[in-house]
């Protein structure tokens, strides 16, 4: 049980890390935020409780090392793991909600289909890396309106507002790896997201019982 909180703290360091000397270096002056995708794709895959505890440990950290009061991060962050485990039921597809949903995804490529479900498996992506990529984006204009509200922003609000539109799309960029990394990771752990596991096959006529339970 230590472990999960170890690799959970060994994560955020990480991506704070990799946010202040790669990501951000790279993207001034738009305000991409690694960390924010990583909270989001945390909620998306693992539901809100696990959604806010990530968000407020990874925005407190990054308060820390900011010159901003402490808790503005702690507190968008935290909303952002909230509302993307909240929505993460609408835009997570059912082959991709269990283990045994990918496992059915692995049964057809062993068919034959290998590059077909490669194919399916990113496009289903889409949905869940466009939430986290506009949750993170949205971010950076929460952070500016809390600090303008307590008189310590450095930029303004709406300045802050424009930046972060071209910012979400390349937050979907990066939440197209992040996501099924950590969703791996969750699976791994026995923390993913309740589901249902793949829908069943349609009724053909003539099906048996046998039929359909292959199917799963």
């Amino acid at each position: 049980m230590i472990l999960r909180p170890i690799a959970g703290l060994a994560a955020i360091v990480t991506v704070l890390l990799l946010q202040a000397t790669v990501i951000g270096p790279l993207t001034v002056p738009l305000p991409v935020s690694l960390p924010a995708v990583l909270v989001a794709a945390v909620g998306l895959r693992a539901g809100p409780a696990a959604g806010i505890g990530f968000g407020f440990s990874a925005g407190f950290l990054g308060d820390l090392g900011s010159d901003h009061p402490a808790g503005v991060l702690a507190l968008v962050w935290l909303g952002v793991g909230l509302t993307a485990g909240v929505l993460g039921g609408l835009v997570t597809p059912v082959e991709l909600a269990t283990p045994v949903g990918r496992r059915h995804i692995s049964r057809r490529s062993a068919r034959g289909h290998r590059s077909r479900s490669r194919v399916d498996g990113l496009f289903a992506l889409r949905p869940q890396a466009s939430l986290a990529g506009a949750l993170a984006g949205l971010a950076a204009p929460a952070a500016a309106l809390v600090l303008t509200v307590t008189g310590t922003a450095a930029d303004t609000w709406l300045y802050t507002a424009v930046r972060s539109a071209p910012a979400a799309l390349l937050d979907a960029v990066l939440a197209l790896a992040v996501v099924p990394a950590v969703g791996a990771v969750l699976d791994a752990t026995g923390r993913g997201r309740a589901g249902t596991g793949p829908a069943p096959a349609p009724h053909r006529p003539g099906a048996t019982t046998t039929d359909l339970v292959r199917t799963w």
